[in-house]
Formats: C-alpha cells, structure tokens, sequence
C-alpha cells in the first residue's frame, strides 16, 4: 500500500489513472495544452481529498501555524525551534528560487503577533529582531518592505528602548521614499512616548517626521493632538499653535479644527471659548450625511465637554442625537471620560455608564481602581475591585499589578506586614485562575483594540498607572469579534513584585517557619506538597517559580535573582546556599534528600520525569552582583558553637561564574566581601574586649544586628576565639586570591580594605604584611597611614609606629588632620600622653602654619582666582574659597583631637594637667568647644567616660 508521502511522488498522469480507475464516473481530462493548468489543479483536488498536500501547501499550512502560535504567549518558550523549522523547511523549498507572494505579509503578520498581545516579555524583542535580521540578510529571498520595520520599531519602543527605535524609524525613512512608509510606524514610537507621558521627545519625533513640509497621515495628527492637549500648561501654550497651522496646511477639515480649538480650551480652562467652540462643532455635526473618522472624534470631544459641564441627563441627550448620524459611542471614549474626570468611586462609574448607556469594560475598571489607588488609597481600590468581581468582570494583570505593588512592592529594607502579603496573594489566586479557566477553554480572551475605534490605536497606548492596557469584560457590549488578543492571566511583573515580597518578608521571618493564618487564601492552591499543614515562605516561593513554568513566563532578571537570594537565605548551611545558586544558574544537579534540595528535586521533576535538574536562568552582570552581595550578607550561622560566617572560597567559586559568563570583574566585588568581614570582625569587640590587645571605645558597631539572636553570656574565650579565626580566615583566602589569581593589579582602595579588615580582625602580623606591599610600592595615601598608625596604636608596637612615621618624613608625605589624630591616638594608647600632648599642642599648630604659608604662596603665584564660569570673583567668595581650603588642608586640632587626649587623660588623672595645657597652648581652640562639651570633659568622665567621649565626637 502506497503511503501519502509516497503518493505524492508519483507522476501527475499515473495518479489521474489511479484515480479514474477508482472512481469510473469521473470526467476523463485531456493532458494537454490548454488542459494542463486543469490537470494540475484536479491533481491538487485529488490528493488534498486523499489527505496528501504538496510542499508548497504544506508551507502555507506551517506558516499560518507559527503565526497563531505567535499570539500566545503559553508557547514562545517553543517559539524558537519552531521559528527555525519553518526556516528550514522554506529553504528546501526554495532550492527552485520559487517565489511566493504570501510571504512578505506572513512574516510581517508574525512579527507583529509578538508584540500586539502587550505582555511585558524581554523576549519578544529578541524575536522579532532575529526574524528582521533573517529577512535583512536575504535568508528569506524577499525584498525588505517599510512594513516589515513596524515591529520591530514596535517591540523596541515597548521594552523601553526608545534609542533604538528611533535608529530603526530614521533607517527606513533613509531607506523607502516618505509616502511608502505606513503610519503605524510613526504611531508605534509616538504612542509609547505618550504612554510614557514624555511629551517633550514625542514632539521631537513629531517635528522630524514633518520636515520639509511633509504631511502626515490623519492618525498621526490625532494622536499627538491628544498628546499635546493632556500635555503640562506651558508646553501647550508653547506648541498649540504650531499644531493648529499644521491641520490648515494638511487640510484634515473643518470639524478637525474645531476638535482641536475645543479640546486646546478645556486644556487650558477657558470654559467661555470652549462653550463657543463646542456650539459652532455641535452645528457642523448635525449637518453632517455621512459619519468619518473626524467626526466620530469630534462626538467623543462634544460628549466629554458635556459630561463634564452639563452632566448625565444631558450626556444622554446629547448620544441621542449623535446616533442620528449613526455615531456609537465606544470603549475610548468612556475611559478618557474616566481619565479626564478623574472618576474613583463606584457612584461615579455608574453616573458614567448611565450616561454612555453601556457598562464598563475591564480597561475601564482598572483606570477606576488606579485612580482611588491613588486618590483614596489601597482599601477603596480593593474594595471596587471586589465590586468588578460582582460584575463577572474578567480580572488582568495590568488591572492588578498597581494593587499587588501597592501591598508587597516597598523596598527591601522596609518592614512588610504578613497580612499584605495575604492579600497580595489573593489578588494573584484571582489572575491565576482567570489563566486556568482560560487555558482549559472555560473563558475568553481579553481584548484591546475595537473595530472601527477612532482612538483604538492611539489610546491603547495610555498609561494605566504605569502599567500596559489591554482586556474589556467579556460581558461588554462593544462588538469583540475583531479585537486583538491581550494574554489573560499574570505577567512577569506579577511575579517580580511578589517574588520581591516574600524575600523582604524573609529578612524577618524565618523561610522555613510555618505562616499563620493562610487558611482564609482558599483561591490560592500550592502546587508544592508541604510537609506541614500550613505553607511556609519557602513553600510560597517555590509555588510561584513552578506557576511560571506551567504557564510558559519567562523569569525576568529581578524574579531569577530574587528567587536565588531567597533561596540562599532559607538554606541552613553556606554550602547548601552555595548549591542552591549552582543548581539555578548553571543548571547543576541537587544533592542530598532532604531539606532545601528535596524541595528543589520537588518543583523541577514536575512534568520532568526522570529529569532532575533546573533549566539555566540567564544571568545579567547586574544579577551576578545581586546574587554576590546576597551570598556576602547572609546571615551568620553557629556551626559546634561557633559562629560561621560565608566562606571565602564559595564566594570566590560564584565570582569565577560570573568571569566566565563573560562579565568583567571589578574591585568592588571583592572589597564587599571585606568590608562585611571587617564589620563582623568590629562586632567581636562586643562580646569579650580582653581577648584581644584590641577594644573598642564609644564605637557605633555596624553588623550588631546580626548578633541579636546570640546569648553573649554563653560566649567564651574559646569560642570567641574560634569565630575570630574563622573571620580571619576568610580574609587570608581572599588576600591569596587577590594576589595570585584575580587577574588584576589591585589598586590602594582594595589595598586599604585588605589593611583594614586585617586590622578589625587583629591579625597585626597580616596588617604589616600589606603595609609593607604599600609602602614599597609608593602608592600609599592618607587612608593607608591612618590605618597603619590605628593597628600600630591597638597592637601596642610604638617601634613600628614611629618607623613608619618617620619613613614617611623622609619621603615627605603630606600628612592630613586624620593621620596626625591617628598619630594622637596612637601615642594615648602606647601610655605616652605627655608626648600626645606634645604633639597637639606643638607639632599640629606648627605644621598647619608652615602649611598655611606655602598655600598663601601657591596662590600669590597663582594670580587673581577667577570663578568656574571665567568672571572676576566678589571679595566674599574669594573669602570663602580660601576658608574652604584651610579647612580641607589645615592641622589645627579640633574637638575631635582633643576628645581623644581627655578621654585617656580620665585613666590616669591627668584630665586637669591636659585642661591648663591646652588652655595655655591652645586658647583659639579651646573658646570654640561648647561649654555642655567642656563640662563633659572636665567632669564627666567618672561617671560615664564613654557617653561623655560620645557625645563630645557626636558635637564635633
């Protein structure tokens, strides 16, 4: 028996022959002449009646597929492979360079799928550039046609790349003569910039386009007619008239005149004028026999000057006798009215409905609970969106998300209450079972755009509170049969804002805890199996990431990275945190069964089978920096009483990822890892000052917060010695990997945060180590003698500290006023106050003279100073720059200074012996202290040594 394929093959006269041999009563055909162009075509009846198509037919069948599949958002996870297979096969067909005039407009109406359904995806645009670039490149064999840059203008202006939009609109107007570009190119960037309220480049574009006097197409007009009219007071006043002239040389009409003259007064507040223009637009209209696109636009203008001035009764007069010119009112109209009437309230919504004598569509709605989210606040926008529910309004991400955002979406830092976050999640398990239902046939897809719409192109480019109009109510009585597709269920922002919700929440409640009072969330089911009765943090998480892949939405960058940091944070070891971000980023097995890695086993053998491993999130260098902080700040954890902090070598392990991801390595990177080691080093100081030479003297500590949850009484000198060395050790690995395997010369800033964290940590014998590197290499600075001279001070080595000092006389190093109070310190805690004192009331008001004397030099010789902007300076300013520079070079000592001698005076009742020394050598600077500071100084320091030195620093 001959298979379909096979049957295909055989020649066209055996196959008529089969054919009449099967069926006798069939008309024999005469093959030739005339008759050939029949046979043909009853061979292609023949075997499209026996289920075999030929190859070109087959194509036509794979092409239209691609283009409907390119509407769903579900399968542009499968976009690509498909995408390559058509491609294919086109080239196996066109070995015969046969043409087909379908083509052109088949890969335009695909490009264009992808981004008419309006759901923020990064993807998209990766999409249709790659099938622009194909058709560019002539991997298609057709010419490239101004239709197909509308996409792509598209696409990029959607995903905020207005650059690259504007390169592609000015490249196909460079490219195809002006009149052969369609306005939807010019539409599709000056809508976005309109939804982004960015009037000022919207105009710009605008201006362009007209160069040269050109004129432009009817929509172009109206669009940025309503950009210009909802613009700010000045730039209208600036720009309308230049608009007016430019409807006079198009020649749009009289009404589209008087459309313009009263839209511009009701801008502007000119109820006298506006009432004249909406007269004179009224008469017009009553005389007009056949309804145009400016007319509709013009009963939109009337109708909302009426509503706003005359209210409902009058509306509905007013589409009375619009309708006798067959006018009807549609969806556009009623959310400008919302819009402009800033309608926030379920009583004004229905006063709106009753006028227009229709009911409220999903877009309208969303604008409704937008504006009481921002007018009333969160309770009255939930409140009306539970009145849409009552209605069997079909519930949309761009509806949802400023509500959601509103709940969960405040920055990291900030403290989020659990019962946000429960309604948060409500209003997702709404979204996410409008996407079920969907999904199994049970509803309808939302819709955008409605025919015949004069605003419908234009308006769907309006901000909905910063989020992406789309869908009407599937009860709305607007006709929805050629309305264009909007995806019904939650988008990636959904995501990101809870993703970002359940990691803030995480940063105060334990991600392994279980959460109370969930039972009330009965719309939200868990597609994770808990281990008990109530979810957990962790379990919401994991819930969330599975949905997404059900559903077919691609992670974003904030979603990948929070999920990972959330997912570090929740697990108990460094090393399984470690596993975790391997597992999500690079795609690495889990190990283990239990705990975090059983969970992760859990969620990505759904639907898997045997496969157990994560597909490979994408990483940016910015995700790669958020993942390396997060991993920085974890959390301490006690490992046999010892308190553990991220190893160095898993840090380094996640730094190396992102050098072979191709992303560059700055020193940043590596000084967060010590600066967090510093600070944790600084917090040992709470628990046991003797252990070490070191103590720390009215310090505010940073990093104490992590050591809230620890029992300091239980803290012995072991185990403070233990979590030291652990500290200390972090900081040697990253010393060795910095030196020999980093691939960079490391500059004084990560020289200095090397020093530091040595010198936190007390490992006086690494500190010198550094030093030493610094000093050979003479790239020291002030930082790095401060440092120095603080470790030699703590460390008790007054030898290395004058060595150090006096090499730097030698090479004569501009000291600033930090190192010599480094230098005053240090001489304190060496027991050597006399020679302290000495210092600051000698050596100090010595050096800043001599200094002082060579910077009066400097600027005599200089000459006259004269202002950044190039003119002569006033005598005051002059003044003023010169204090500016006495206090930025100047050694005199301060109160900063002088705390630093009282406060080791009071240890060895000296406090009276400093007092009449600084007195006598100081007299200046002593008057200028506060009285309240003085007194803290003199008499304070029995009873309180270390809030006297406090408030003293605080006061200077």
């Amino acid at each position: 028996m001959l298979l379909p394929r096979q049957l295909s093959l055989l020649p066209s006269h055996l196959i008529l022959s089969i054919h009449q041999h099967l069926s006798p009563t069939m008309t024999r055909l005469r093959p030739v002449g005339a008759m050939a162009q029949q046979r043909s075509a009853s061979v292609s009846s023949i075997l499209s009646s026996m289920g075999v198509t030929s190859r070109d037919k087959r194509f036509k069948l794979s092409i239209d597929r691609v283009i409907q599949q390119a509407r769903n958002p579900l399968t542009w996870s499968s976009f690509p492979e498909t995408y390559n297979r058509l491609l294919d096969q086109y080239r196996v067909l066109n070995g015969s360079e046969k043409s087909y005039p379908f083509l052109s407009q088949s890969l335009t109406e695909l490009m264009s799928n992808l981004t008419t359904t309006r759901t923020p995806n990064r993807v998209v645009e990766k999409y249709v550039a790659s099938i622009f670039e194909d058709i560019r490149s002539g991997q298609w064999k057709i010419p490239l046609a101004p239709e197909h840059y509308i996409p792509l203008i598209r696409s990029k202006a959607q995903g905020e790349d207005f650059a690259g939009a504007e390169a592609c609109l000015l490249e196909c107007i460079n490219s195809f003569p002006f009149s052969s570009i369609p306005p939807r190119a010019f539409i599709a960037i000056l809508g976005e910039y309109r939804r982004y309220n960015d009037h000022e480049s919207l105009w710009r574009v605008y201006k362009a386009l007209k160069e040269g006097g050109r004129v432009l197409d009817r929509r172009v007009y109206d669009l940025v007619q309503d950009a210009v009219v909802s613009s700010p007071k000045p730039f209208l006043q600036a720009n309308i008239l230049e608009l007016q002239n430019d409807f006079d040389v198009a020649e749009l009409g009289r009404v589209a005149k008087l459309n313009l003259l009263l839209s511009t007064f009701l801008a502007l507040r000119q109820d006298e004028e506006a009432q004249k223009a909406a007269e004179k637009l009224r008469m017009v209209l009553h005389e007009t026999i056949k309804l145009r696109v400016s007319d509709i636009r013009a009963w939109d203008a009337l109708i909302r000057y009426t509503f706003a001035t005359q209210g409902v009764e009058a509306t509905k007069t007013l589409i009375t006798e619009a309708k006798v010119t067959r006018f009807s009112p549609y969806p556009s109209l009623f959310h400008r009215i919302i819009n402009e009437r800033e309608i926030s309230t379920i009583e004004q919504l229905r006063d709106c409905e009753e006028a227009l004598s229709c009911s409220a569509d999903t877009i309208g709605w969303s604008l409704v609970i937008h504006k009481s989210l921002s007018i009333h606040g969160i309770d009255a926008a939930l409140s009306i969106y539970e009145e849409s529910k009552r209605r069997s309004v079909l519930p949309a991400a761009y509806m949802l998300h400023p509500l959601i955002r509103a709940l969960v979406g405040g920055h990291l830092r900030q403290a989020l209450e659990w019962k946000n976050m429960e309604k948060a999640l409500y209003l997702y398990g709404d979204l996410r079972a409008s996407a079920k239902d969907w999904k199994s046939g049970a509803g309808e897809l939302s819709t955008s755009k409605h025919e015949g719409d004069p605003h419908g192109e234009s308006m769907e480019q309006e901000a909905l509170t910063n989020d992406i109009p789309g869908p009407s109510a599937s009860g709305s009585t607007w006709d929805t049969s050629n309305a264009r597709q909007t995806w019904p269920g939650p988008d990636s922002m959904i995501y990101d804002t809870l993703l970002r919700g359940i990691s803030q929440l995480a940063r105060t409640t334990s991600p392994t805890t279980p959460l109370p009072n969930f039972n009330p969330l009965s719309n939200v089911h868990l597609t994770i199996t808990t281990s008990t009765s109530r979810p957990t943090l962790w379990d919401l998480a994991l819930s969330l990431l599975d949905d997404m892949r059900q559903l077919g939405i691609t992670s974003t960058q904030m979603s990948t990275t929070a999920i990972i940091i959330l997912s570090m944070r929740v697990a108990p070891t460094f090393r399984s945190a470690f596993q975790v971000y391997r597992a999500m980023a690079n795609g690495e097995r889990l190990r283990g069964s239990e705990g975090v890695a059983s969970d992760l086993e859990d969620l990505v053998t759904l639907g898997s089978g045997e496969q157990r491993s994560f597909n490979q999130f994408e990483l940016t260098a910015a995700s790669y920096e958020n993942i390396i902080r997060g991993f920085c700040t974890l959390k301490p954890k006690r490992e046999n009483g010892v308190l553990v902090y991220p190893p160095a070598d898993l840090y380094l392990q996640i730094v190396k990822d992102m050098q072979l991801a191709g992303y560059s390595i700055t020193e940043d990177v590596y000084m967060t890892f010590l600066f967090r080691l510093g600070r944790q080093a600084r917090a040992l100081r709470l628990w046991e000052k003797e252990a070490f030479p070191y103590s720390v003297e009215n310090e505010e500590v940073e990093g104490g917060d992590d050591l809230q949850e620890l029992d300091l009484s239980n803290v012995d000198s072991d185990t403070l010695l233990s979590t030291r060395h652990s500290i200390l050790h972090g900081i040697r690995t990253m010393h060795n990997h910095i030196v020999l395997n980093a691939g960079i010369t490391p500059s004084i800033d990560l020289l200095n945060a090397l020093l530091d964290a040595y010198n936190k940590v007390a490992a006086v014998h690494d500190a010198f180590k550094v030093w030493d590197t610094i000093f050979l290499s003479r790239i020291y600075n002030g930082q790095s003698v401060s440092i120095i001279l603080d470790t030699c001070g703590w460390a008790k080595i007054g030898h290395k500290a004058a060595q150090i000092w006096n090499q730097l006389l030698v090479q004569e190093f501009p000291f600033n006023k930090n190192n010599w109070d480094s230098r005053v310190e240090c001489l304190c805690r060496l027991g050597k106050l006399d020679e302290a004192l000495k210092v600051v009331c000698l050596e100090m008001p010595s050096q800043h003279a001599i200094g002082a004397a060579k910077r009066e030099e400097e600027r005599a010789a200089r000459g006259l100073m004269v202002t950044p902007e190039g003119k002569l300076p006033s005598k005051i300013w002059i003044r003023a720059r010169i204090a500016e520079e006495e206090k930025e070079h100047g050694l005199t000592p301060d109160a900063k200074t002088l705390a630093v001698l009282f406060s080791f005076a009071s240890q060895t009742n000296q406090v009276e012996e400093v007092h009449s020394r600084v007195k006598h050598y100081l007299p200046d600077v002593w008057r200028s202290i506060p009285e309240k500071q003085k007194s803290i100084w003199l008499y304070g320091w029995s009873s309180s040594r270390e809030e006297g030195l406090a408030m003293s620093l605080t006061s200077a």
